[in-house]
């Protein structure tokens, strides 16, 4: 694909399985591209289904020098320009919709979380995946209520479950087979789906964030593996990951030469945009 430098102003991209490795390592050499990416004035930020609190520390965690200029938490539920210093909101799931989704779910016996922007984890049991995201997360809050109604009490920015990756196709059927107009159901990970407000995706995100920052969609370009990066790419100029799913690469522009274990963003933005400079 033949990309114009100059008409690009902001590279957004997702979290796992795109910007870092699969141990969520930043690989040196794509910490260094990013590094140059913003000292030539491009504007830098996260798409990721993590919270903007979250997310707001991964810069110094991979020892960058600036901090993200924007980033769109919770899957499209929270706005943060960092150019202004400003925070959004996007629309909470309805008590009665967090039980209507936990009631959907209750033949696959899943592990469910309510997950907030302060960090808190509402778990309806433990199981091995809990495990996981808990020594993956230890500065976040889990609770794990006795009684399952205590799921739906108050409002919501999303709801997650977790699933043995080859029962992924399964459950991605059986959600499609039982639409509804209070949420929308997406895959974040071989073994994550997740549910939000139907308002609530990445490219309406990075249209609120467009609007802010007085920038077109043809000035982004965005970086995602997955299904629910495909409305995000899109709605841009999108480019998938090499290791990102065949779906993910239908709705996009071009595709990454390497994964996200090689440097996949890295080097597409240093042989797309930096090089010569």
């Amino acid at each position: 694909m033949i990309v114009t430098k100059q008409q690009f102003k902001l590279i957004i991209t997702d979290h796992d399985g795109t910007l870092v490795n699969d141990e969520r390592k930043l690989l040196p050499q794509t910490r260094e591209t990013l590094e140059r990416l913003h000292a030539q004035g491009y504007l830098f930020g996260l798409a990721s289904g993590r919270t903007v609190a979250d997310a707001k520390t991964f810069p110094s965690k991979w020892g960058l020098s600036f901090d993200f200029d924007v980033i769109i938490g919770l899957g499209g539920g929270e706005i943060w320009d960092g150019v202004h210093q400003r925070l959004q909101k996007g629309k909470q799931l309805r008590p009665s919709v967090v039980k209507e989704i936990v009631e959907l779910l209750a033949p696959f016996d899943l592990s469910i979380s309510i997950i907030y922007p302060d960090g808190r984890h509402l778990v309806s049991k433990m199981d091995r995946f809990t495990k996981e995201s808990m020594y993956r997360n230890p500065n976040d809050r889990y609770e794990f209520p006795k009684d399952l109604s205590a799921l739906w009490q108050e409002e919501a920015p999303k709801v997650l479950c977790r699933i043995d990756e080859e029962r992924m196709p399964q459950l991605e059927a059986y959600v499609k087979a039982h639409p509804s107009p209070h949420y929308w159901g997406f895959k974040t990970r071989p073994d994550i789906y997740e549910f939000m407000d139907p308002e609530n995706t990445k490219s309406n995100g990075l249209r609120k964030i467009c609007r802010l920052l007085d920038i077109s969609l043809e000035e982004v370009m965005a970086f995602g593996d997955t299904t629910n990066d495909n409305d995000l790419l899109a709605c841009c100029y999108g480019v998938c990951m090499a290791n990102g799913s065949e779906d993910t690469k239908a709705f996009s522009k071009d595709v990454t030469r390497y994964t996200n274990n090689e440097n996949g963003v890295g080097d597409y933005i240093e042989r797309h945009l930096l090089q010569g400079k």
